[in-house]
């Protein structure tokens, strides 16, 4: 089963390691700049769609490789 508590805390852990804005990942993602801060606050559960998107976005966005890895 996957774990949501998991997956906020390592995106907001990474997210602040790498210096990367919710903002960035918003951009790069589609995914609004609110529902991120919303995931990482434990106020939205993320849908199966949107932990796709924000897992793979090093690998399906080539050209932000810098910006998540």
């Amino acid at each position: 089963m996957f774990n949501y508590d998991n997956f906020r805390i390592s995106l907001k852990l990474k997210r602040k390691e790498l210096k990367v804005t919710q903002d960035n990942i918003a951009s790069a993602t589609d995914i609004s700049e609110k529902t991120i801060s919303r995931i990482e606050q434990n106020d939205k559960k993320p849908s199966l769609e949107t932990v796709i998107a924000l897992s793979l976005i090093h690998i399906s966005e080539p050209t932000r490789l810098a910006l998540i890895s």
